[in-house]
């Protein structure tokens, strides 16, 4: 797997979805890991704790389709460190190479096969009314206005 892009579109990518990242005491160490993947002109990054999955995709310049898993958080704080410019990702061997003006990191890998990523829920698209939607939120506003009185804290 390699891709060019620009380090920012990367890191906004990143940004998103490493939210979802699980610790490293999760039930699997891969939980810890964003998945990217490489298709075409096409990179796939998602990150799950097993609650939530977040993906996003963004385009790229494509050298080599692949799949990889590098830890989220270092993969995530390299990209952000990188000087604004291009930024050059491959896979070498077990880690992931970060390349970005005269700055060269690895990242180590977990097991791609190890990552499930499930597909979308099916769920129908919904839309409602703006000012629909501005008074149920006033309605329910009233209820949380002081979290100390909340009797679940």
């Amino acid at each position: 797997m390699k891709f060019r892009c620009e380090r920012q579109a990367l890191a906004d990518a990143l940004a998103i979805v490493v939210r979802a990242s699980g610790s490293r005491t999760a039930s699997s160490p891969v939980l810890a890991g964003v998945r990217i993947e490489v298709k075409g002109d096409s990179l796939s990054l998602a990150c799950t704790d097993t609650d939530q999955i977040i993906t996003c995709t963004i385009p790229v310049q494509g050298i080599n389709n692949g799949v990889s898993v590098p830890r989220a958080r270092l993969f995530n704080d390299i990209v952000r460190s990188l000087a604004d410019g291009a930024v050059e990702v491959e896979v070498v061997g077990e880690d992931v190479v970060v390349s970005g003006g005269r700055s060269n990191f690895n990242v180590p890998t977990y097991m791609a096969q190890d990552f499930q990523v499930l597909p979308p829920a099916a769920a129908p698209d919904t839309s409602t009314n703006a000012e629909e939607f501005a008074d149920a939120l006033r309605q329910v506003a009233r209820t949380v206005k002081n979290q100390d009185d909340h009797p679940y804290r």
